[in-house]
């Protein structure tokens, strides 16, 4: 193995030589492992808050590390990212890597992988910024599990990184590592790192602009590596969506749009499952067409009509996956409901909702939503019961029965200065499934993210943790196009994902049916929280 200048010494002498310049103008941009940072190690710096950002990569990991035959020879991967700018100095990744060996294709890796990096608030960025991390969080098959402390130092357009980690897997970061980044021009960028097993260099080429108010970046990434003769690329698109938001507590009600007036609204129906036994990436995709009217003060009626337009042979009908979407292989109205507002002006906020109807395709009955709040909104107690007849389940192992019933309690808290609902939830769910669930649900300007944690019991399931990731955002325009005859709007598109949370002696499995509720536009969190109906 070749003798290189330890990267501790070089990067020491650049960070001890710059505690006197606080000036920072370099670009804090992704690396190939999500985080910020360069190809494979971070800098210190995370992403701001409200920052979401869609990040390609085709770098193979090399899992096995050898010094006769190099793992990534004759092997492709490729490497799904989401980053967010979750909270103040935090920042989050979400990751799908699927990788085969191109002489037999052959799979060698299939995760999802989470990231989560803290910058320290507490030392003044004009000295050194400081952030520790954690790499592939979790899980049952951790490939790159790490974690680390890193020391980053800027002067002008050059920023310097130095760092520890301690790597639980062959192929994770393990010991000391460091990078250099320099930005000549407003738009390129060059790096140069040690990752605790090689030297990489990586050049990045940054687009800024702004897009409906967002501040908008599109970059493209190449990485070549001194021990391996392979260049791999990077693609990119974030923007950052954290404006000052109307407050999300309730306070007072009011059901919106003209007297028998339509409204049109359009939005796909998404659900994407990646990494399974079945199939590297399996999807659905339809559009939602839903036409609703207000009849009353308080009174809506609506229908929604779904138009399957893409699906995978798993999907299709008779596939492995097709009761996750109630089997819409074909265009039908899987939604007509009466939503009746019982608002009473009282000092504590109080309203509820009677739904009737078809809830979806073969799903019929009626629900019922209680909800009072403190005077100020920031604190909301929930009762919700729904009873209803399901024609399509019957037959499933684990649904014996027609009857679908739900009855939950939870307690809401806003908190304002991070505009974030933090919920509690305990009872049966939809499909069965009785326990407790603590939610997690951010508010951003047009965009929700939410994270919730549950414990639950389910008579043929078993008992399981489970966790679910949702995310939503505008699709299209968030404006709404009057005429004098029908309102016409875009709705939006959400990711929902559901996971069991195991450990490494535990099976990890999906669970598409666990923590489902009545969800429709208009019940009392869509309506008049997350659409600002109030």
């Amino acid at each position: 193995m070749r003798q290189l200048l330890k990267p501790s010494t070089i990067l020491l002498a650049l960070l001890g030589g710059s505690l006197s310049y606080s000036q920072d103008s370099i670009d804090t941009l992704p690396s190939y492992q999500g985080f910020r940072g360069v190809v494979n190690t971070p800098n210190a710096k995370v992403q701001q808050e409200g920052e979401f950002e869609l990040l390609f990569t085709n770098q193979v990991e090399d899992l096995t590390p050898s010094s006769s035959l190099d793992f990534r020879e004759s092997k492709d991967e490729e490497n799904y990212f989401i980053n967010m700018g979750v909270l103040p100095n935090l920042d989050a990744t979400l990751r799908y890597s699927y990788g085969e060996n191109s002489l037999n294709n052959h799979p060698f890796i299939s995760d999802r992988i989470i990231n989560l990096k803290y910058q320290i608030p507490f030392i003044s960025k004009d000295i050194v910024t400081l952030a520790i991390g954690t790499q592939d969080l979790g899980g049952t098959s951790s490939y790159l599990t790490s974690y680390y402390a890193v020391l980053s130092k800027s002067i002008q357009n050059i920023r310097a990184s130095i760092g520890y980690a301690q790597g639980d897997t062959i192929a994770a970061l393990d010991g000391i590592f460091g990078s250099i980044e320099y930005q000549p021009l407003s738009w390129l960028q060059l790096g140069a790192e040690y990752d605790t097993r090689e030297w990489n260099g990586v050049v990045k080429a940054n687009y800024h602009t702004t897009i409906a108010q967002n501040s908008s970046n599109f970059g493209l990434m190449a990485k070549g590596s001194s021990d391996y003769n392979e260049f791999y690329i990077g693609l990119y698109a974030n923007s950052n969506f954290n404006h000052p938001q109307t407050n999300r507590a309730w306070s007072e009600f009011y059901v919106s749009g003209d007297h028998f007036k339509p409204t049109l609204t359009f939005e796909p129906d998404f659900i994407l499952v990646d990494g399974s036994e079945y199939g590297h990436m399996d999807y659905t995709v339809a559009l939602n067409s839903e036409l609703s009217m207000r009849l009353f003060d308080h009174t809506i009626i609506s229908g929604q009509y779904n138009i399957p337009l893409s699906m995978t042979d798993n999907f299709d009908e008779g596939g492995i996956f097709a009761y996750r979407n109630r089997h819409k292989t074909t265009p039908n109205i899987d939604q007509i409901l009466l939503s009746q507002y019982l608002p009473i002006d009282t000092t504590y906020p109080w309203i509820s909702l009677l739904q009737i109807g078809r809830f979806d395709k073969e799903l019929e009955g009626v629900s019922l939503e209680s909800g009072v709040s403190s005077p100020n909104g920031n604190h909301r107690v929930m009762l919700k019961a729904t009873y209803l007849q399901d024609d399509l389940y019957t037959h499933m192992d684990q649904y014996m029965d027609k009857n679908r019933e739900e009855k939950l309690l939870s307690y809401q808290y806003h908190t304002e200065r991070i505009n974030s609902n933090i919920k509690l939830t305990g009872g049966e769910f939809l499909y069965g499934d009785k326990g407790v669930m603590l939610g997690f649900k951010r508010y951003f300007t047009n965009i929700t993210l939410g994270v919730d944690v549950a414990y639950t019991h389910h008579t043929y399931k078993g008992s399981n943790k489970v966790g679910r990731l949702t995310l939503s955002m505008p699709f299209g325009t968030t404006k709404v196009l009057k005429t004098p005859y029908l309102d016409i709007q875009t709705g939006d598109i959400t990711y929902v994902r559901r996971k069991t949370l195991a450990t490494e002696t535990e099976t990890n499995y999906a669970q598409p049916l666990h923590l489902n509720e009545v969800d429709n536009h208009f019940t009392l969190e869509s309506y008049f929280l997350d659409k600002k109906h109030f």
